[in-house]
């Protein structure tokens, strides 16, 4: 029987032309571009089958590419597979390889590509699935898989070299050992054991248990029997073991064989009641008994003899010896620039690749690889020699302001991050800046600067969360200092001190400084110095030759006579320095400035600007026109896993910058009804004035359309939001160290003032404010969409913001069994995906821009255009805001030719779209959300925006 099955690219996606900048993807030009991608996530309740029910759908609906969360085996449970612990296999709470095989095959004959997501920075190491941390954990440096993970095996303090520190304990240590801890015997093997986890002891330590064993046999049975003779002999070969800290490697295999040999003998021994008895026994005198503390002194010398360190988990800011991603201690970090981890991290997608299944990578936190374009040119190479052309990477990196990708990267562009925030910023008002920052700084008490907030808070995440890496750091950089006569004596102390500065200095997340280079790229060095410059400017009490040290050492500026070695521990600072600064910008910026800084909070997203309101349209075309020059198939996002507010609650509490009067006099009015139900405490009033200026922003964001009775859940979940959003502040309370009182005052405060019996006054005029917003926010919705699909780049959609919420991203739920658009966004999504797709399929002859552009309306009634790849000429689509001066910026989407004075509206793109969205106000929206007022929702979508409504609008 003939095979009907399309190839992976056929039918899905239009190649790179051969039109692409240079100085980017120059040997990427029959690569495979998705045309619009589908992220699904997937989950055990949203297994493989599951998906593959949606497929029809997607195909459908004009999606080229199905863009998957990480499908490798992740620890059991998981809700997002970030957490992976075997890059071999396919994770089998997914259904495994079959099910991926099944998925992937009717991927193909629906027409559809897959992107999946790949996670090369970290492994997940909590409970026991990892098998390469297991045999860190038993084996320690001698353990083949010691050189994947970033472990410092001599830290700074001594008494962990050669041990890996595991803040895993609830409580002190001491407490742990004489309660709750206790070894087991398992298989043949011996493990300490707590109610949560276990963990592999070395097997050099077993003779301390096996030693009061065999007195007990030797007891009990004849001396010469076989099993007293055979744990003789087993202990022996204990007591000749190489050490786990061999590293030579042939002590190392006569490690690894010895071993296997040992653990086959003892699983044989056991068998025997007898023996096992005996081994029973002697874990009772082990384990100790409560209430003798020095019954547990053996307990502890076996422990001490271990690879690892257990620890209380608070002590990992400061002594963890293990690189993680962020500050997580669950997620080790590995070294996917040595050639055989590489290897083993991407084995089974290259597999995949090779037999047609995949046809693009996502690449997770790129920015915390030791080299990220010689990872990214290994990845191309690994891919085209499997596949025989290159592959379509985009790489999850937040550019700073002004920032470009390194235009020797690899890849097709980002995740979209940059795009959500460049079509975020047409919707926003940047006249009223001023505005909207005097309400937050005096009415709502927030800070002045936003500036002072990013360097407070990074200095924040510097002393406490990463505090351990920068004392690594500090060593390193002490020992370079001995290297030469000029910097001798800088201390230790002096040296971390600045070095802290420097790290919170940096205006972007990472350089790129390369192995080899003599000197860093105008980028990089533009950042280190301005770094510099941040540092001494805010330290004047210290010599400034300290930070030129630094400043000399990040820029490979060398003194003379310096040997092999030190040139390349001074080249390996730099790289690790490099691995440190993402992380520091990451909880600094985004997980404590962002919830401490909000005049407008639509723009505390994830490489959002909260200083920067806005942009006009011309600054828009701008910044569209060199994405077309730099990064032509990038992704175009507008909302990811990761992002911190869903597509409808952004739009929503964007409308807010352009009626700031309005909002002002309602804020007053809200604090001075709620002011009641704020608590009094020691530390000051709960919630502050800043942090239910948030809460306020909030409601205006996510108010359900039918209101509260819509929404039963609707109480908890912003009750959840401020708890988080507080938390993440770390000014009055925080995860490590909550304040119970504050976060008492603040649920309090929220069921309170949502509560209809007690607060009806408020609750009556949040409802008249919020339609404003909501209405406009449909527009705003309508103009992002339609941009997204037309912009240079594909169109990303994800699948978590199909419904109205307060983070549907973040939330990473599982999805229901219907992927089907029921929020404002999605709708307008969906139907204008269906007509790029629609377009795509068109009559022969006409280019895919002139199809697209016709299709969406867009298409310019006068003069000529030149065809660009991604179906828009940047010079012609005009965006205007949802509710702005009406005479000035227009109300809905409108597309100009040359010499056209006034704006279309409606016609075959809007009416249609409203039709749509109309429809589908009928559905519920989510599992347990609200359902739309069919009524309200479809006339507020078929009325046309009165400017002179809007203008009184204004005038309130």
């Amino acid at each position: 029987m003939a095979n009907t099955e399309a190839t992976p690219t056929e039918g899905v996606a239009e190649r790179l032309p051969s039109r692409t900048p240079p100085s980017r993807l120059r040997d990427l030009n029959d690569a495979y571009v998705p045309r619009a991608t589908y992220r699904i996530q997937l989950t055990e309740s949203f297994p493989f089958p599951q998906a593959q029910r949606q497929l029809a759908y997607l195909s459908e609906l004009g999606i080229s590419d199905v863009y998957t969360s990480p499908i490798l085996q992740a620890r059991p449970g998981s809700q997002h597979g970030y957490d992976v612990v075997d890059h071999g296999q396919v994770n089998q709470q997914l259904g495994g390889d079959r099910a991926f095989e099944r998925f992937a095959r009717a991927a193909r004959q629906a027409g559809l590509g897959i992107v999946t997501d790949l996670v090369p920075n970290h492994m997940c190491v909590d409970g026991n699935d990892n098998r390469w941390w297991l045999d860190v954990l038993e084996h320690g440096p001698s353990s083949p898989y010691a050189s994947h993970f970033d472990i410092d095996w001599r830290p700074p303090k001594p008494d962990l070299a050669d041990q890996v520190l595991l803040p895993v304990l609830g409580e002190q240590y001491g407490r742990v050992l004489e309660n709750q801890l206790t070894v087991q015997l398992v298989d043949g093997r011996f493990r300490a054991a707590l109610s949560y986890a276990w963990f592999p002891l070395a097997p050099r330590s077993w003779m301390h248990i096996l030693a009061i064993a065999l007195e007990r046999l030797r007891a009990e049975a004849d001396p010469e029997a076989t099993i007293v003779l055979e744990l003789e002999s087993i202990i022996r070969a204990l007591e000749h073991l190489p050490l786990r800290t061999e590293t030579e490697p042939d002590r190392v295999r006569e490690r690894r064989r010895e071993t296997t040999i040992i653990y086959r003998r003892m699983a044989n021994l056991t068998v025997d009641p007898t023996a096992r008895g005996a081994m029973e026994a002697a874990l009772l005198v082990v384990n100790g008994t409560r209430g003798e503390p020095r019954s547990f002194d053996t307990l502890e010398r076996i422990l001490a003899e271990q690879a690892y360190r257990l620890s209380f988990w608070r002590v990992a800011a400061d002594e963890i010896n293990y690189r993680r991603f962020f500050d997580i201690n669950e997620l080790a970090a590995i070294r996917v620039e040595l050639p055989e981890v590489f290897e083993a991290v991407h084995r089974l997608a290259l597999r995949h690749a090779a037999a047609g299944w995949l046809t693009g990578l996502r690449i997770d936190h790129v920015d915390g690889l030791f080299d990220p374009q010689k990872y990214l040119q290994d990845l191309q190479s690994a891919w085209k020699a499997v596949t025989g052309h290159p592959a379509y990477v985009v790489v999850e990196k937040i550019l700073g302001p002004d920032e470009t990708l390194p235009n020797t990267w690899p890849v097709a562009g980002t995740t979209g991050y940059d795009y959500l925030n460049l079509a975020l910023s047409i919707c926003i008002d940047p006249a009223s800046q001023r505005a909207m920052e005097a309400l937050a700084r005096t009415v709502a008490e927030g800070p002045d600067r936003f500036s002072d907030v990013v360097r407070e808070s990074k200095r924040l995440v510097v002393d406490t969360a990463m505090s351990s890496q920068l004392t690594v750091l500090a060593r390193r950089l002490d020992r370079i200092s001995e290297q030469h006569r000029y910097s001798r004596d800088f201390t230790l102390n002096s040296l971390q001190v600045a070095l802290a500065q420097v790290i919170t200095g940096f205006s972007v997340y990472r350089t790129y400084v390369q192995p080899g280079e003599d000197c860093p790229s105008p980028r990089d060095q533009a950042a280190i110095e301005q770094a510099i410059h941040f540092a001494k400017r805010h330290n004047p009490a210290m010599s400034g030759d300290i930070f030129d040290f630094i400043r000399d050492v990040l820029l490979l500026r060398d003194p003379d006579g310096l040997s092999h070695d030190e040139l390349a521990e001074r080249r390996d600072f730099v790289f690790r320095l490099q691995q440190v600064t993402g992380p520091v910008m990451a909880k600094g910026l985004e997980d404590t400035a962002f919830y401490r800084y909000f005049p407008l909070a639509a723009h505390n997203e994830v490489g959002g600007e909260p200083h920067r309101f806005g942009s006009s349209p011309e600054a828009f075309h701008r910044a569209q026109q060199r994405r077309l020059e730099e990064t032509p198939h990038t992704l175009n996002a507008t909302a990811t896993h990761d992002t911190k507010r869903g597509e409808d609650t952004r739009l929503r509490i964007a409308v807010l910058s352009e009626m700031p009067g309005a909002w002002r006099r309602t804020v007053e009015r809200w604090y001075a009804l709620n002011e009641r139900f704020a608590s009094a405490l020691p530390g000051g009033r709960a919630p502050s004035r800043h942090e239910e200026y948030l809460f306020y922003q909030t409601l205006v964001g996510t108010w359900p359309i039918g209101g509260l009775p819509s929404a039963p859940d609707y109480v908890a979940r912003i009750s959840g939001y401020m708890e988080k959003a507080l938390k993440e502040a770390k000014q009055h309370t925080s995860w490590i160290s909550p304040n119970e009182a504050h976060d008492q005052a603040v649920k309090a405060f929220v069921a309170a003032a949502l509560d209809p019996a007690r607060n009806a006054d408020f609750l009556t005029d949040l409802e008249r404010f919020v339609r404003k917003p909501q209405w406009a926010g449909y527009w705003n919705g309508l103009v992002q969409t339609l941009l997204k699909v037309t912009s240079p780049g594909g169109s990303g959609h994800l699948s978590g913001n199909r419904v109205l919420g307060l983070e549907p991203g973040r939330s990473r739920q599982p999805a229901p069994g219907r992927l089907r658009a029921t929020s404002p966004c999605a709708c307008v999504a969906e139907q204008a995906v269906r007509g790029v797709s629609n377009a795509g399929r068109g009559a022969p002859g006409s280019s895919p821009a002139r199809r697209t552009r016709q299709t969406l309306g867009l298409a310019p009634r006068t003069g000529s255009q030149e065809k660009t790849p991604s179906g828009v000429h940047t010079g012609t689509l005009r965006a205007p805001r949802g509710l702005g001066r009406s005479r000035r910026s227009g109300h809905c989407l409108r597309a100009r030719g040359r010499g056209q004075s006034r704006p279309h509206r409606g016609g075959p793109v809007l009416d249609p779209l409203r039709s749509q969205l109309s429809s589908a106000a009928r559905v519920r929206v989510g599992e347990h959300g609200a359902h739309l007022s069919t009524q309200r929702f479809a006339a507020s979508l078929a009325e046309h925006p009165d400017e002179r409504d809007l203008d009184r609008l204004e005038r309130r």
